[in-house]
């Protein structure tokens, strides 16, 4: 079968970086079934695992990248809720010890799959992990009550407009930034409450009036850099901003009139630990509810390109372009 592999991390090229190889078809253990995977995205964090940067890719090498992705079951395990040619998704984290999904077949334990009902598409399950369970978990852990605004940035990507789903089903209210302004009408159109464009001078002040003047209750950082100060700047007094990416740089640049003066907290937000710290069965009733919101149309799940798995530097390439047209997917 084949499988891209690692074999050694390139920073400058993680493209380079990503070998497809031919290996033999893995045998599953006691408690594990065989999964026959049709269709996983590259998501941002694969990009990072091939440059050797990303904290949940730290297995010796050589290591099969791939943090999700959809398939079929080839072997079920003994006794297991799965059967033979049910629908699945990966839904925990092998990737960490380098049981990636960017391979054809792959063993996983049944806690770390989650079954794709009729009205998902193979597209849509395979982009199940990262995205719409990062946006409920980040709702949740924000506490934005029903009636107030929950603030973020980047509300043009993928995730961001799962959450705009969310926030509009939850009764929440949701303010985007975006770098282009003219991205606003069709956002608001899809449910975002107000848009402003992160380059205008008076964001902040645009916010704040747009809140009554007592700001946001929470935001929502995936840009890092000195974006973060503007989310700083525009919640509410003790709001916190949450920061769960570094697309505009590893540093952020932080109000300190805020932390002094406003009771600003800056954290961050990782997926794999607050997923752990749920029990099984939590985590088993937050799963069910994200694909239900996904079936129902609640998160939107769209694609971009789609690449057979072997041409997996050229999606690797496509999937750095900007206003690519969605979430890259490699098939097989």
């Amino acid at each position: 079968m084949k499988a891209v592999r690692v074999n050694a991390f390139n920073m400058a090229a993680p493209a380079e970086a990503a070998t497809v190889t031919e290996v033999p078809v893995p045998e599953p253990k006691d408690g594990e079934a065989l999964v026959r995977m049709t269709m996983r995205p590259v998501d941002p964090a694969d990009l990072f695992s091939l440059m050797g940067v990303y904290p949940g890719f730290t297995t010796a090498l050589p290591a099969t990248v791939g943090l999700e992705g959809a398939g079929v079951i080839e072997k079920p395990a003994a006794g297991g809720k799965f059967a033979k040619g049910q629908r699945v998704t990966v839904s925990g984290f092998p990737a960490e010890h380098g049981n990636g999904t960017w391979t054809e077949y792959i063993c996983l334990k049944e806690a770390d799959l989650t079954a794709v009902p009729d009205s998902v598409t193979d597209v849509q399950a395979s982009q199940f992990l990262v995205n719409p369970l990062t946006a409920y978990g980040m709702l949740k852990t924000s506490g934005t009550p029903k009636g107030e605004y929950l603030l973020f940035n980047a509300a043009g990507s993928a995730l961001c407009r799962q959450l705009t789903g969310l926030c509009k089903h939850e009764g929440v209210k949701s303010i985007g930034l975006v770098r282009r302004k003219e991205q606003c009408k069709e956002l608001v159109d899809a449910g975002l409450t107000h848009c402003f464009c992160l380059e205008d001078a008076d964001v902040v002040a645009q916010i704040k009036a747009a809140t009554g003047g007592k700001g946001a209750y929470a935001a929502l950082d995936c840009i890092g850099g000195p974006g973060t100060e503007a989310l700083g700047m525009a919640v509410r007094q003790g709001g916190t901003v949450y920061v769960y990416g570094a697309m505009g740089g590893l540093q952020a640049t932080v109000p300190v009139p805020g932390l002094i003066f406003a009771g600003l907290t800056v954290t961050g937000f990782w997926l794999g630990p607050w997923m752990r710290s749920m029990s099984p069965e939590e985590q088993v009733r937050v799963k069910d509810e994200v694909m239900a919101h996904i079936a129902s149309g609640v998160m939107p799940v769209g694609a971009g390109e789609v690449f057979p798995l072997d041409k997996v530097q050229e999606a690797i390439a496509h999937s750095t372009k900007v206003a690519r047209g969605g979430k890259v997917l490699l098939s097989s």
